[in-house]
């Protein structure tokens, strides 16, 4: 018996949806958190706007969300590179499953992020979001370096990646410097939340800098996302259902 195909088109929208939920839901969960007092104007950390209730609910339904995107265009990802390197050493095609399985531990951690709040569970939130960000640079970096071996790859579409990458990459590092030396510097002269900082506030600066990093390097790591909507447009994900044989049955 021919088997029964279904095709699914609108997949290939799987980034730009990702993006699309982690975009406006974190502009509303800051316009929520502003609202109600829980943070000030002057750029709070991501994880600040969604620490407290209401905007620890939309956050946390954000993150969600976004994560089964993120995991469905990390799973489209791979089979499309199974396709364009089927002719490719094995090698290849080992790293590119070694690649999805480093993004679906990223996109986990972006749950985690959402699941555990930092006002709430700080240290569990701290790692999630730690791999979440780590894991995300490391598939960043295997998929530029895949593509270039691609038949007809695109040129400045690598370097695009190339270019999202290394900003990733230094952003990361930036905030890993300075993410802590705020923190420690804060809580020595401030009793209130960062979150909540004014620019007459001692620490600002260094403060300010560490949640712009932080926005910055999630805005590079959605735009490198975005860029697999053009191969995405190239393919349609097909799947077949088979019967089960007599034949099979009986020998199950």
């Amino acid at each position: 018996m021919d088997p029964v195909l279904h095709t699914f088109e609108k997949i290939r929208w799987a980034p730009l949806v990702q993006i699309v939920i982690l975009c406006v839901g974190t502009l509303i969960t800051f316009i929520v958190a502003f609202s109600t007092g829980d943070v000030s104007i002057y750029l709070p950390f991501i994880s600040e706007t969604g620490a407290k209730v209401p905007a620890m609910c939309i956050f946390t339904f954000t993150l969600i969300f976004g994560s089964v995107a993120g995991a469905v265009a990390v799973c489209y990802r791979n089979l499309i590179m199974r396709h364009l390197l089927l002719n490719s050493d094995q090698r290849l095609k080992k790293l590119n499953d070694i690649s999805a399985f480093v993004g679906l531990i990223s996109m986990a951690g972006l749950a985690g992020v959402g699941a555990f709040p930092v006002s709430t569970v700080f240290w569990a939130h701290m790692l999630a979001a730690g791999v979440h960000f780590v894991f995300a640079m490391v598939y960043m970096i295997l998929q530029t370096f895949m593509n270039h071996y691609v038949p007809e790859p695109n040129v400045l579409l690598n370097r695009l990646r190339i270019f999202f990458c290394v900003g990733v990459m230094g952003l990361l590092f930036l905030l890993v410097i300075f993410f802590p030396l705020s923190f420690f510097k804060w809580n020595k002269v401030h009793p209130g939340p960062p979150a909540l900082k004014t620019p007459q506030d001692e620490i600002f600066g260094l403060m300010f800098s560490s949640a712009f990093f932080e926005w910055v390097m999630y805005g590079a790591f959605l735009s490198f996302m975005s860029t697999f909507s053009v191969e995405f447009r190239k393919f349609h994900l097909t799947i077949g259902v088979v019967p089960v044989s007599a034949k099979c049955d009986q020998d199950n």
